[in-house]
C-alpha cells in the first residue's frame, strides 16, 4: 500500500512537470513566416506577434541614429515587406543579409519590429585594407 502511494505521487509530479514544460514551450515556440506567407495571412495576423524570415533588399536600409530608428525592406524573392525597427541597429544588418524580424503588422501594412535576429557568417574574415 505504501509503495502504491509513492508511485502515484511520483506519477503526479511527472505529469505536472510535463504539463508545465509543454505550456512553456508552446508559448515560446514562435516559428517564422516567409514574406509571401505574411501577405497570404495578412488579415489573420493583425495585432498578433510573429516572426518573418527574409533577405534585406539592397539599398533599402535607412538608419536614423538620432531617433534610433532603422527602416528596410525584406524579400523572399517574390514579395517585399517594409520593416521599421526602433532601437539599436545590429552590426550585421546589411544589404542581401538574411534576417528574422519579430514584431507585429501595423494597419498600414508595415511590419513594426521589436527584435532583429541576423544570421551570423560561418567565418569571420578581417576587412581588406
Amino acid at each position: 500500500m505504501r509503495k502504491l502511494k509513492y508511485i502515484i505521487g511520483i506519477l503526479i509530479i511527472i505529469i505536472c512537470i510535463g504539463f508545465l514544460a509543454f505550456r512553456s514551450f508552446k508559448k515560446s515556440g514562435v516559428y517564422y513566416l516567409t514574406v509571401s506567407e505574411v501577405f497570404e495571412k495578412k488579415t489573420t495576423l493583425q495585432e498578433k506577434p510573429f516572426r518573418v524570415n527574409g533577405t534585406v533588399v539592397s539599398g533599402t536600409i535607412n538608419w536614423e541614429p538620432e531617433k534610433l530608428l532603422v527602416k528596410f525592406d525584406l524579400t523572399d524573392g517574390e514579395k517585399k515587406l517594409s520593416v521599421v525597427h526602433e532601437g539599436v541597429k545590429p552590426d550585421l544588418l546589411g544589404d542581401g543579409k538574411e534576417v528574422v524580424v519579430e514584431g507585429k503588422m501595423s494597419n498600414d501594412g508595415i511590419f513594426i519590429s521589436s527584435k532583429i535576429i541576423t544570421k551570423c557568417p560561418s567565418k569571420y574574415k578581417p576587412k581588406p585594407k
